[in-house]
């Protein structure tokens, strides 16, 4: 009798398991053995995974009739193994028409079913989003033109279904080995394979050898006979992966209720062709899978067989499973995904985790079922290509038919080991149409102009003698530019490009091209950023010479000309064949459009009217020429394109980098007006003798005086009533009265000192007001910032930190602009100007200097303010505001029962009240808001109105000593809790929220060790819920409610005439939406409103949670009265010994660890962070439990910086630095330590420093001691700590002896200067001081700051300074330049040591000469000496 045929399956894959299971099916006797590197089911196989898509749509009738039979088998019913594991949700794709009508023609020849009945439904794009709330932002890039939807379509649970599978079979006899095969065996006459060797030493034998080893086949196939290329599986196999990530989605109306009854999504087109399979219902329902489609490879070197192959990680170590630990790149690309589905429609859905999924591909993405020819008995079953999970039920069976050799002939000569792969995609959605065409030429030709205009600079500083300058920040704004510029650039795998035309493969070969050059230019960039040691690059020419040589220049400018002129034939060939396509309705569209829009349609029709005049041309001369004037008209219009793209571009960055996260954020707080009140303003005053104020309505719409001045007592209503002004609909109508023909500009600003620094600065104000204005005049951009704008031409970008000289030329230069434009300014709150008022009023005056300028300011009625507007019109609120007080009044008591009740028993007395209260308030509406809560909270002990009357009398009448009243009612109790809230506040600098107050309230070694222990990761709902109820309580009975939580619920009542708009959203352009118009955000006019105006809200506050509401004082007055003298001295004592630096550092560590980005809609870390060093720095004594506390805010910001890249990146050749957003110094550091030196932490960077831990990323490049002596004006924490507390800088002496003593050469070379001739030159820096500084100042801050320098000197010469370098001054003498004057016996003394030293140093032979300069200017190469100074 014969044995039982044997069966060896290498890999427990979707192939693997599948036939295992099918064999035994078919032969119950054969002994069949799979081989697999874990225990099934394999976590890295490509087929385990948290859900894969079940569907039947395909493009080739043969795969759709298969994967028919296959939903069939997961259907219930069906294969009862399986289909457990499967969930019907439907599946949408996007689509072309073409593609939409193939698949109906699949399903009606495979169903024989009419046109009614083929399981497809066909929706427009705004259909599907509709349909799908989650779609409601979805791009739909890259060519769709409809959607379909499958309703029998939806995703199994991968793993589960896997595992049940090989269960299955193992349950029916298949045996399951845990090994990894090394190699394959072959033996006797014909070379047949006979088994496997795997990597423990064991040996595997069979009769049949089947290769199911997906991503790891063609490795395992060259590593068995690398000297037999027949085995090998050359292009027929690749090992590719696609990123797959695991989006968290929050609960609520925005998050996890936009997927209720969402079917799987399928964008197959652009750049980014993407899958999402959404929440289920299974034990992972909050989790949406994303994957991106399009595959990486992992090239290799095999030496053996001398070839190149992709292939997965080898090591188990390294398989990639699921991480959260993925390079920056690939992590950004899923946030891409996610974006390009959802944008704004779905908030919060953060990253979990990442998969790079590796298969094997092959180019036609049919697989291979195939006996190897090269080899007898060996049997292949790979080429996945990433869609043949959904055949686990039944491709087993497929497999067998092959072995027994039954397979049909179509399915034989489909999955054949040899065959045609070329491609037949006919999806013309994989082409590129017209107008994408002329957009990606005028991308690549962006990146061209960008690059070429770069190197062009560089050579003409190579040719310089003196050569220019070229600033670290400069190379950072270039290295960002680069990186948005080729991050726009199209690339494509192999397969589709074989799908292209040969024009269309040209384009994208020149956008390739232009990618390797960027990827150089970028690497070059990094190396010139690390040969300079200062901001500044002493030796420009230098630098780039070593970067840059001249033939590298050449070339690389030669390669960007033909990236020019290819990108411009490639375009004119690729339009000329399909222009065709263009229809009238495109040509509107575009028309329509933006001006970058209204260019794409010149070129277009200018294509299609050339080509049409081009076919009635006769003689070849006359269509050379025809063909000719084409090109140059293509190549005019992509020019116009290219600086159209580009000018839109700078512009909103430019506008992004004014704009501040704050902006909005007083506005918000200020409570809107009541329905009531404020309707007078819009009275023509002028028509009455009798109104007490300037008429309003004609200041608005007539040329008269240019500035309104509304004033008041505090709290009389300033801030309510300008944003009632601003958001009415009148007041922009009166406006565009005034500006008749010419357009209109409205800007408005809030000062506001209870704030962050920018919200009571005049810098604030400038970048508010110039956002506001050039957002709705982006063409102005480039007249207001001039210099900016040429720094932005040929950087692309510009890191530098606005400054106050720059901002006020810029506020001139839009005022000055006015000249064909009109501009009105709102700005409230001038008493709140952190500064000199009279710098306000000197600026508005300069404003209202210029024509088609007007401005409306509020203050209270400072001095200065009535000396410089008292003949400007004006109103005074008190005088104006009775009606509106009694109103608001009897308001609040008619929607209180408990008086209503008591005023239907005594109505005059009632009544009496109400007036009496509006009389003692004397026009101040907190006031009333005050005394109405006083009252009403003591309803329920009295009985009659006139009691309420008897309490109002005792109340008093002055805000001032109203505060002290309710101050002086702080429980005793409460004392010292409350002084230490109002101490944490007021050092906040009003940045501490109701959560971040809760972390601070703490026990002091109770917040550190929360900081310390709590884990990384969001609080829930709950917690964060409690928090804020216990801080909300707290306040009020600690504080009395002189602090609060504003909640931000307005009540909109029926107010006519008020409009949307100034609520200006951030302000992100990507790239690829560069073209799109800058557009003012107000709500256009009906007609019919301007004699009847309709409601219209005033917008949404800021959508912020309850627990990261910021705590506030109740008023500006409050703030005030508790900061004033007398009140702060007291608070201070109430406080006792309270130390308020370390609570708030742990609470902003622990806002840190506990962020959660599902709840805000901005991210707060590197304003934390700010705060955080801020926070250290003030510390009274620094201590080994602040040191901890640092280091948990560096591992937890490293943290977030891992799992959610894109909340702060700083280009640097694609690196993510968190550190530069946490400074605001004008440099961007790149590690923790040299972030924590831009603060005052001397301590912990010291102790650091001793601990040997690298300050900077290029410390072995330049050493460390050599920027405490030249940059430490840059960094607080180099220097010296007790000069430092005067004011004064000098570099820390103790850490300078410390780096000596611990080897630091002082004649240690950094490009041309030594550490010792640093610290010579910062010397004479100093001592220069003296003619520029009074007696006074040289006495007390001079003479201190030379004595320190004094010490380094000496310190330096005592660890071995070169005697000789001490000649390298104007004087011949260093010492004595720097010190003979005002310090003579120590320069002396100093002079004396440094000679002694040089009369030993020939005696040790250490002496050598400094190398003087040549003529030139150059100098010789010398070891140690720098550049000698006029000898």
């Amino acid at each position: 009798m014969a044995a039982p045929p044997s069966y060896l399956i290498v890999g427990a894959g979707c192939f693997g398991a599948s036939t295992a299971r099918a064999l035994k099916a078919a032969r119950p006797d054969a002994d069949v053995l799979v081989l697999d590197p874990a225990p099934f089911p394999d976590p890295a196989a490509a087929a385990h995974d948290l859900n894969k898509i079940v569907r039947a749509e395909y493009d080739d009738r043969a795969s759709m009739a298969l994967a028919l039979e296959a939903k069939a088998a997961w259907s219930r019913g069906g294969d009862d193994v399986v289909g457990p594991f499967f969930h019907r949700t439907g599946a949408l794709w996007s689509a072309t028409a073409g593609r939409a009508r193939r698949l109906r023609e699949n399903y009606r020849s495979l169903l024989g079913a009419g046109r009614d009945e083929v399981p497809l439904e066909t929706l427009g794009l705004e259909e599907a989003r509709a349909r799908v709330p989650a779609l409601g932002g979805c791009r739909f890039e890259g060519g769709a033109e409809q959607c379909i939807l499958s309703p029998e379509a939806g995703w199994a649970e991968a793993a589960g279904a896997l595992g049940a599978v090989i269960g299955a079979a193992v349950d029916a006899g298949v045996r399951y080995e845990v090994a990894t095969a090394e190699r394959l065996l072959f033996g006797g006459e014909d070379d047949a394979c006979t088994g496997v060797r795997t990597t423990d030493g064991r040996t595997f034998e069979a009769q049949h050898v089947l290769l199911c080893s997906g991503a790891y086949t063609p490795w395992l196939l060259a590593e068995s006979a690398p000297e037999k290329p027949s085995l090998h599986a050359g292009g027929r196999l690749t090992a590719a992966a696609v990123l797959m990530c695991l989006f968290k989605v929050p609960p609520g109306e925005n998050g996890l209720d936009k997927f209720r009854g969402a079917p799987i999504m399928v964008h197959p087109y652009g750049s980014f062709p993407a899958e999402c399979i959404p929440p289920g219902e299974t034990d992972t329902r909050y989790l949406a899978k994303c994957t991106h489609e399009f595959p990486y490879t992992r090239k290799t070197y095999h030496e053996p067989s001398k070839q190149e192959i992709s292939v997965p990680p080898l090591s188990r170590a390294e398989r990639m499973t699921w991480t959260t630990d993925l390079p920056d790149g690939l992590t950004a690309n899923s946030a891409s995904v996610r974006d390009m589905f959802f944008g704004d429609s779905v908030q919060g859905m953060m990253p979990e985790s990442y998969r790079l999924c590796w298969d094997s591909s092959t180019p036609d993405e049919n697989w291979i079922i195939s006996p190897h020819p090269a080899s007898k008995n060996l049997y292949i079953a790979a080429g996945g290509s990433f869609h043949a999970f959904k055949f686990l039920p039944i491709i087993g069976k497929y497999v067998v038919q092959m072995l027994d050799g039954k397979l049909s002939e179509e399915l034989a000569r489909k999955w054949a080991w040899d065959r045609d792969t070329r491609t037949s995609k006919e999806d013309p959605a994989m082409a590129i149409d017209p107008v994408t065409a002329v957009g990606l030429g005028a991308g690549i030709l962006q990146f061209v102009q960008f690059a070429s205009k770069v190197l062009s600079v560089s050579r003409e500083i190579q040719d310089t003698v003196a050569g220019s300058t070229l600033e670290n920040n400069e190379l950072e704004a270039i290295t960002r530019s680069l990186v948005l510029l080729s991050g726009q650039l199209i690339a494509m795998d192999d397969d589709s490009l074989r799908a292209l035309s040969d024009s269309e493969r040209n384009i994208v070969s020149m956008s390739s091209l232009c990618r390797e050059v960027s990827c150089e230019l970028l690497v070059d960039l990094e190396q010139l950023k690390l040969k300079g040691p200062r901001t500044k690059f002493t030796s420009t020419v230098q630098a780039l010479k070593i970067v840059w040589s001249k033939g590298k220049l050449d070339n690389l400018l030669l390669r960007l000309e033909q990236c020019r002129n290819g990108i411009h034939t490639a375009l004119l060939v690729s339009l000329t064949e399909k222009i065709d396509q263009i229809t009238p309705e495109v040509l509107r569209d575009l028309q329509s459009g933006t001006d970058t829009e209204k260019i794409k349609m010149d070129t277009l029709k200018a294509v299609r009217d050339s080509k049409a005049g081009l076919a009635e041309t006769d003689g070849i001369t006359i269509q050379r020429e025809a063909e000719s004037e084409m090109r140059a008209t293509l190549v005019r219009n992509l020019s116009r394109l290219t600086q159209q793209e580009r000018k839109d571009f700078l512009q909103s960055e430019i506008l992004e980098h004014l704009r501040f996260d704050d902006q909005e954020e007083r506005e918000s707080r200020i409570q809107q007006a009541h329905t009531k009140t404020f309707r007078w303003i819009w009275r023509d005053a002028s028509a009455h003798d009798d109104t007490p104020w300037s008429s309003f309505v004609t200041w608005l719409e007539e040329d008269r005086d240019p500035l309104y001045w509304i004033t008041g007592k505090p709290g009389s209503g300033k801030s309510t009533l300008m944003k009632y002004i601003v958001h009415n609909l009148r007041c922009e109508r009166l406006l565009k009265q005034w500006a008749g023909q010419m357009p209109l500009v409205i800007t408005k600003f809030y000062l506001w000192n209870s704030g962050s620094h920018i919200q009571m600065s005049q810098e604030g104000l400038l970048r508010s007001v110039l956002y506001d204005a050039l957002q709705q005049m982006p063409t102005l951009v480039s007249k207001v910032f001039t210099q900016r704008w040429e720094k932005y031409q040929f950087c692309g970008s510009d890191l530098r930190r606005w400054d106050s000289s720059e901002l006020y030329q810029a506020f001139e230069s839009l005022v000055m602009c006015a000249t064909d434009i009109k501009i009105c300014l709102f700005v409230d709150g001038l008493d709140e100007f952190d500064g000199d008022p009279q710098r306000l009023v000197e600026l508005f005056h300069m404003a209202i200097s210029h024509p088609n300028v007007k401005v409306c300011l509020s203050s209270r009625p400072w001095a200065v303010f009535e000396e410089a507007f008292h003949r400007r019109p004006s109103l005074r609120l008190e005088d104006i505001t009775y009606p509106d007080i009694l109103a608001f009044i009897k308001s609040i008591f008619e929607h209180n029962s408990g008086f209503v009740t008591l005023g239907r028993r005594e109505p005059e007395f009632a009544c009496t009240l109400i007036e009496n209260i509006a009389k003692k308030s004397r026009g101040v509406f907190l006031w009333v808001t005050l005394v109405a809560k006083s009252l009403l909270n003591g309803l329920s002990n009295y009985v009659r109105v006139s009691d309420l009357q008897r309490r109002l009398d005792d109340l008093p009448d002055d805000l001032e000593q109203f505060y002290q009243k309710i101050f002086a009612s702080i429980d005793s109790f409460y004392l010292t809790r409350s002084s230490q809230l109002f101490e944490l506040l007021d050092a906040s600098q009003g940045n501490l929220t109701a959560i971040g107050l809760s972390f601070a309230d703490e026990e002091d070694s109770k917040a550190i060790q929360m900081a310390l222990d709590c884990p990384i990761g969001p609080l829930t709902g709950q917690e964060s819920q409690d928090r804020y109820e216990q801080v909300k309580r707290r306040l009020v009975s600690c504080c009395k409610g002189l602090l609060e939580i504003p909640n931000f619920k307005y009540q909109y009542e029926e107010e006519p005439g008020l409009r949307r708009g100034h609520m200006r959203p951030r302000r992100k352009t990507p790239m690829a939406n560069i073209n799109r118009s800058i557009s003012r955000c107000i709500a256009p006019v009906d007609p019919k409103e301007r004699s009847s105006p309709s409601r219209v809200l005033e917008p949404k506050p800021l959508r912020t949670p309850p627990h990261l509401r910021k705590v506030a004082y109740i008023h500006r007055t409050a703030r005030d009265f508790l900061k004033s003298p007398p009140i702060k001295s007291e608070i201070a004592e109430r406080a006792g010994a309270f130390n308020y630096s370390i609570p708030l550092l742990s609470s902003a560590i622990l806002m840190i660890k506990t962020w959660d980005s599902t709840t805000q809609g901005f991210n707060p870390l590197a304003e934390l962070g700010k705060c955080a060093l801020k926070y250290a720095a003030t510390a009274a004594k620094s201590s080994a439990l602040e040191h901890k506390l640092l280091d948990e805010m560096d591992r937890s910001m490293e943290a977030h910086c891992k799992t959610s890249p894109k909340w702060y990146k700083a280009h640097n050749a694609g690196a993510v630095y968190w550190q530069s957003a946490c400074t605001d110094s004008s440099f961007a550091p790149k590690t923790f330590l040299e972030l924590a030196s831009t603060y005052e932490l001397h301590s912990y960077l010291s102790s650091k420093i001793q601990q040997n831990f690298p300050v900077f990323l290029d410390q072995n490049a330049i050493p460390l001691l050599y920027r405490i002596v030249s940059q430490y004006s840059d960094y607080p924490s180099f220097q010296d700590p007790v000069l430092s507390d005067h004011r004064i800088a000098a570099p820390n002496t103790e850490l300078i002896e410390y780096l000596f003593r611990n080897g630091s050469d002082p004649n240690s070379r950094t490009g041309t200067d030594t550490i010792w001739g640093a610290i010579l030159q910062e010397s004479i820096k100093v001592s220069k001081r003296q003619y520029h500084w009074c007696t006074k100042d040289v006495e007390k801050r001079l003479i201190p700051i030379l004595r320190s320098w004094v010490h380094i000197v000496e310190v330096a010469i005592e660890y071995g300074a070169n005697p000789r370098m001490n000649i390298n001054s104007q004087q011949g003498n260093c010492i004595r330049e720097a010190f003979g004057r005002l310090l003579p016996s120590q320069a002396s003394r100093l002079d004396t040591l440094n000679s002694l030293t040089g009369k030993r140093w020939p005696k040790l032979l250490k002496f050598i000469t400094p190398t003087p300069k040549d003529p030139v200017g150059k100098t010789h190469d010398d070891p140690v000496s720098t550049t000698v100074y006029n000898i």
